[in-house]
């Protein structure tokens, strides 16, 4: 539902909202769409019970440009984390910038994504024999590995590009 833009746990459709991303009338402000009720676990996972819903983040076209590297400002979405195991880079409740067009593990970084039906955010590592590493920044926190013979279903919402919590 958020690759998608629309799922009916969303109290309004994203289709029928107006763009992702909208300029204002400076054209260096944009708003880039707050995903609210969704929080990717920084640990084991989480249920996705809550009803999400959009909210707008607005920050400067020119931030995104000089110091980001997304694949389309259209593509950003922040999330709220939640949990300790990405300590010290990221802690329980900070905001997230995540570039949805980005979901190619093949390139190492942390990423939420969507492993078994709990939604994650983790740091992740393709090998070259095609195992996927899963592991935390926190030490208390072990690594996974994840084989393509394994039975877990992992689908990439996208890469984490920035802790908008520690600033930009």
């Amino acid at each position: 539902y958020v690759l998608e833009g629309y799922n009916p746990m969303f109290k309004k459709d994203l289709e029928d909202n107006e763009e992702n991303i909208t300029s204002t009338e400076d054209d260096d402000i944009i708003e880039i769409e707050r995903i609210e009720g969704i929080r990717p676990e920084c640990g084991p996972g989480a249920e996705l019970y809550l009803e999400p819903y959009v909210e707008p983040f607005r920050i400067s076209r020119r931030s995104i440009m000089e110091y980001l590297r997304c694949s389309s400002p259209e593509n950003l979405k922040t999330f709220k984390a939640s949990g300790d195991s990405m300590e010290d880079k990221i802690s329980d409740g900070d905001w997230l910038l995540v570039d949805l067009g980005r979901r190619d593990a093949s390139v190492s970084g942390v990423y939420i994504f969507i492993a078994n039906g709990k939604c994650r955010c983790k740091r992740l590592n393709m090998t070259l024999d095609g195992r996927l590493e899963v592991k935390s920044d926190n030490p208390k926190y072990g690594m996974e590995i994840v084989g393509p013979d394994d039975n877990i279903e992992i689908e990439i919402i996208g890469r984490v590009l920035n802790n908008l919590s520690r600033g930009l």
